[in-house]
């Protein structure tokens, strides 16, 4: 059975669960493969879209609280998610504006 790394509902773990096991990368499900940390780390841009996605479900999942102080929390889990994204968006430009260009001549 695969090891999914939190947060696999979206925003944060249940409470009690611990990672055992896994690198702080592979917490933060930037590792595919989790135990012992070896795996492919994604571009910049999949990086981006991976956090936006977050941003949203913990948007969605704030319009469910009733409790104004959860919603609270996960809207600020939300712009967390969207400012990682931001800044991953600025180095994926970065990272195009880098990569000399090809002859399509060769």
């Amino acid at each position: 059975m695969p090891i999914t790394p939190w947060p696999a509902n979206g925003c944060v773990p249940p409470a009690g669960v611990v990672n055992a096991g896994l690198t702080p990368a592979a917490r933060a499900g930037l590792v595919v493969g989790g135990v012992g940390g070896s795996g492919y780390v994604p571009t910049a841009a999949a990086r981006a879209k991976r956090y936006s996605e977050l941003a949203h479900r913990c948007h969605k999942l704030a319009e469910r609280q009733a409790d104004p102080v959860v919603r609270g929390h996960y809207e600020a889990i939300a712009d967390h998610y969207l400012s990682l994204a931001e800044g991953e968006l600025r180095l994926a430009e970065r990272e195009v504006a880098a990569k000399p260009e090809r002859n399509s001549m060769n």
